[in-house]
């Protein structure tokens, strides 16, 4: 079953936060040098040894690899933005990597179902109003002849 955009920006979105949350979880839900607790949007991963970064997380994470996230979290210690800048301008030792434990696989994925387009009305037999609405005016544009 094809989705639309949206539907696949938003699962997107619901996958990567899944992502960060399991991963923060899992290394403690803490900064590892201060131990400072907040979102999920005040942590960032610090490569401990640079020479080993294939790729930063964030990129591996919209990648959609789980696997390969993982791995290259384990050369990573977690730390609140704050804690991370003061590491890279020397003022922070780097806390030690501390092993912790993931799934095999981020098995808790939903997809999310956004109303509103052509592609709900006609496969999965929506008839709500908005997708009415919008199976309305894929075919007032298709009889123009603007559909492709």
């Amino acid at each position: 079953m094809a989705y639309s955009t949206k539907q696949n920006t938003e699962n997107s979105r619901v996958w990567r936060e899944r992502a960060w949350t399991t991963l923060i979880t899992a290394m403690g839900g803490k900064c590892q040098a201060c131990d400072y607790v907040g979102p999920r949007q005040a942590y960032d991963l610090h490569h401990v040894s640079p020479n080993t970064k294939e790729k930063t997380v964030s990129v591996l994470i919209a990648q959609r690899n789980w696997k390969r996230v993982t791995d290259e979290a384990r050369k990573c210690v977690l730390v609140c933005c704050r804690c991370h800048r003061e590491i890279h301008a020397g003022a922070r030792d780097c806390p030690p990597i501390v092993p912790f434990v993931v799934p095999e696989k981020l098995t808790e994925y939903t997809i999310v179902i956004l109303h509103g387009t052509n592609n709900d009305y006609a496969t999965r037999g929506c008839r709500c109003d908005a997708c009415k609405a919008a199976h309305a005016e894929y075919e007032h544009r298709r009889r123009r002849g603007a559909v492709a």
